[in-house]
């Protein structure tokens, strides 16, 4: 119950934090409507403490991502938005380990929600039929002859 909770959380935090990026890095690229403009301060300060971490990276890259077609691209919000993505993507795989784990140790039949393996219902076992070869696929019993089965006519 809590592991869903918490990864729902989690992506729409980090949603947020890849909008306001995103909306940073159209700022600088594109000319946007004078009603998206006007927050335009609002957003580089909100932005700021969430490049901050990565500007290291951001210096040993040398500015490379700004060239190119994409003149106006800020090479620091991009490696941001890559490294929020990665903290991300590692945040969700402890999520859904931890998931694994605690539904291992509760219930080890069940599948949990998202997990690589198949989920496959667990049919109820047909009651036997003596007549019935095992390596064959049970019919219905209207849907052959009753040639197939001694005894029955």
């Amino acid at each position: 119950m809590l592991i869903p909770l918490l990864t729902r959380v989690a992506v729409l935090g980090f949603g947020a934090i890849q909008a306001l990026l995103t909306l940073r890095l159209l700022m600088g690229i594109v000319d946007l409507p004078q009603a998206i403009m006007q927050f335009e301060p609002t957003v580089l300060v909100s932005s700021e403490p969430l490049i901050e971490p990565f500007g290291r990276f951001e210096d040993l890259l040398g500015g490379a991502l700004g060239g190119g077609f994409l003149g106006g691209l800020d090479s620091a919000v991009v490696v941001a938005l890559i490294g929020w993505s990665l903290v991300e993507l590692v945040l969700l795989a402890m999520l859904r380990t931890w998931d694994a784990a605690t539904a291992r140790r509760s219930d080890p039949t069940r599948v949990p929600a998202g997990s690589a393996a198949v989920a496959v219902a667990r049919q109820p076992e047909p009651a036997a039929d003596p007549h019935r070869h095992r390596h064959l696929p049970a019919a219905p019993r209207d849907a052959c002859p009753g040639w197939w089965r001694p005894g029955v006519r």
